[in-house]
């Protein structure tokens, strides 16, 4: 995964720089960002797969009327 390969290497450099580096604040709030992001994309991935499983669930419930009455609903 791209993010966390981003994570992984920003975590690096914040482990290898010291706090009064210049630097520092800027590497820490880029890691809290894409902390953030990698975040909110594994909840709009959960969120899509259970719209997706409740979906199909609807289909199959349809399915399951049409086999056992022989008629749809």
């Amino acid at each position: 995964n791209y993010t966390e390969q981003q994570l992984r290497a920003t975590y690096d450099q914040i482990i290898d720089s010291s706090v009064g580096d210049n630097s520092y604040d800027s590497k820490v709030t880029t890691f809290k960002n894409l902390c953030l992001h990698q975040l909110q994309s594994e909840i709009l991935t959960y969120n899509a797969l259970e719209e997706i499983d409740a979906g199909l669930a609807g289909i199959e419930s349809s399915l399951e009327k049409h086999l056992y009455t022989g008629r749809d609903e």
